[in-house]
């Protein structure tokens, strides 16, 4: 291999930036032709191109970090199965925070097995609600392609600059790369026709941010005040913007609604941790 293409790959920028959009775009533009939301497939394969960049895929050892990728595969099959099966949707948002809680404590599990009853309880119950209601908040806004998509990348970039600003560079890689492919298919919907997001890309999504922020929580340290500042965005993306404006300036609107969370949560990580030792 060229040395320079040695240095591309695993360049952390090209990693958890480029290399993310490129082929989330990509997959984009080949699955929407098929239509109903197979384009959202699109923020997975991104992801997990990235991540084969950044560390070898096995399943053993089963490490946290491994737990967080091996839930992320799974829930974008349990994505296509919601968004292919008929049933009555109404108990998925419970159903999913509950998901979303057990697949959290799983993750830190052999943290919490050394905390006192007290400790244990407090990190679990945190960890837990956090999870559960970023993964609850899939359904909510999986009818809404441009607010999920925008909450999708503004969650992927906050955890990452929280994350990174917590010492861990691997787990901010991970949540930046999962900004980008998100970001990617908002670029695919603004200029194209707007696909359906659906279950396919925000579950996926939403569990990988929400456990690598989590993550960076308790093996790394990224404040805790700056989850809860995060878990507002899939609120502020639902915030009423005109349907009749054009896209380009929905768009606007709800950048302008997540982006002082991302910032403010970043700015938060900053100011407590100081500048990532990358």
């Amino acid at each position: 291999m060229p040395a320079s293409l040695a240095e591309l790959l695993t360049n952390p920028a090209f990693q958890s930036g480029v290399l993310p959009f490129g082929v989330a775009l990509l997959a984009g533009l080949l699955l929407r032709p098929l239509g109903g939301y197979w384009a959202g497939l699109a923020i997975t394969a991104g992801v997990y191109a990235a991540v084969s960049l950044m560390i070898d895929i096995k399943w053993s050892p089963l490490t946290s970090t491994r737990k967080i990728l091996l839930i992320g595969a799974i829930a974008a099959v349990v994505g296509i199965l919601l968004d292919h099966v008929s049933f009555a949707r109404r108990y998925l948002p419970a159903l999913l925070f509950i998901g979303g809680a057990v697949a959290a404590t799983w993750v830190i599990w052999p943290v919490l097995a050394r905390k006192d009853a007290a400790e244990m309880w407090l990190l679990a119950a945190g960890g837990m609600a956090y999870v559960g209601w970023l993964a609850a908040s899939a359904e909510t806004l999986r009818h809404r392609p441009l607010p999920g998509l925008v909450a999708l990348a503004a969650l992927g970039f906050g955890t990452g600059g929280v994350v990174l600003f917590g010492a861990s560079a691997l787990l901010g890689q991970m949540a930046l790369a999962t900004g980008a492919a998100a970001a990617a298919c908002v670029l695919l919907g603004l200029l194209g026709r707007t696909f359906r997001v659906g279950s396919i890309a925000l579950l996926p999504g939403m569990l990988l941010s929400a456990l690598l922020g989590y993550a960076g929580l308790v093996y790394a340290r990224a404040p805790w005040y700056t989850l809860p500042v995060l878990a507002v965005i899939p609120l502020a993306a639902r915030l009423p913007v005109p349907a009749d404006k054009s896209k380009w300036l929905r768009l606007a609107l709800i950048v302008a609604a997540v982006a002082p969370l991302v910032m403010t949560a970043v700015a938060a990580a900053w100011w407590a941790e100081g500048a990532p030792g990358l």
